[in-house]
């Protein structure tokens, strides 16, 4: 039961941890620096709470702030990627059509659907 705790809460960590960074490029080495657990230890907790893998779950949270720009409109698709971090709108607009199963302009021109 403690062991379940603690590891819910490290992996807790990690994910805000992530969700805070969404904009940068953050290797699971400064994740696990930052929970205070080894790289290999916390791929495993986040792999058993959240049956994903700590780079998936990097790929999902961008994905989620790119729907948020998206939407509001503010930002064009070129801003977006700039925003999330991908030094390419290629790079940003290969992932977001690999994720969502259409490509960034394509989500826009048929109303966010």
């Amino acid at each position: 039961m403690i062991t379940r705790i603690f590891e819910q809460q490290h992996v807790e960590t990690a994910k805000a941890f992530i969700q805070k960074h969404y904009n940068q490029r953050i290797t699971v080495q400064e994740i696990a620096d930052h929970v205070g657990v080894g790289p290999k230890t916390l791929q495993r907790m986040f792999k058993r709470q959240l049956q994903t893998s700590i780079q998936e779950y990097q790929v999902q949270v961008k994905m989620e702030k790119a729907i948020e720009h998206l939407e509001s409109g503010v930002a064009n698709i070129k801003q977006v990627s700039l925003l999330l971090g991908y030094k390419r709108q290629s790079s940003f607009t290969k992932r977001f059509n690999k994720h969502f199963g259409k490509c960034p302009s394509a989500y826009v021109q048929n109303g966010n659907s």
